[in-house]
Order: C-alpha cells, then structure tokens, then sequence
C-alpha cells in the first residue's frame, strides 16, 4: 500500500516524542510518553521522526528532506522504502497518517 500525495504524516497529536541518542552506540532511544512504550529504532528510522516531528508531510517531502539531510541517493533510500518505515512507525504508534 502506498499512500498518494493527499496524505500526510505527523506525530500523534499531543505526543510530544523524547529521542536520545548515545554516541558510537548504532540505536535511538525513542519515547511515547502516552503509552508509556520505548523503542530503538536504527538512526535512519529516528531521522524520519526528527524531521517528521509535529508537523503534517507528505511522504514524499519528507523523502526529499531525508535525502538531504543525510547524503543519501534515491537509489539507496527509495520512496517505496519510506513509505515501508512509515507504516511501520504507525504500527508502534509513534506516527499518524492523516487525509490532507
């Protein structure tokens, strides 16, 4: 399932996620204060959140921010690849999709 243009992504409203990152160590540690849960996620998939954050994006805006931020080609991150990751985050209930 892919989502279209007309959707958008943010953080669950009025959860305001905690992110920790420990140098040298590969994970993230990520927060739900509404749930209660922690996660790892690798530091790509904790770039996503960052540059998610509160705000409402298409999955495609948040790709090309992504591929800016961290170098990376459309070749190695693909959009289909994105959309994957967020579904996944939605899943652990860190993110939202939202009809824009």
């Amino acid at each position: 399932m892919q989502p279209g243009s007309a959707i958008q992504w943010h953080w669950l409203a009025g959860v305001g996620l905690m992110l920790h990152a420990w140098e040298g160590e590969p994970f993230v540690l990520v927060f739900q204060p509404l749930s209660g849960d922690t996660h790892l996620l690798d530091h790509l998939s904790a770039e996503v959140l960052r540059l998610l954050g509160p705000g409402a994006q298409t999955a495609e805006h948040l790709w090309e921010r992504l591929l800016a931020q961290t170098g990376l080609t459309a070749e190695e991150f693909s959009l289909d690849r994105l959309h994957a990751l967020l579904v996944q985050l939605e899943q652990l209930d860190l993110i939202e999709r939202v009809s824009a």
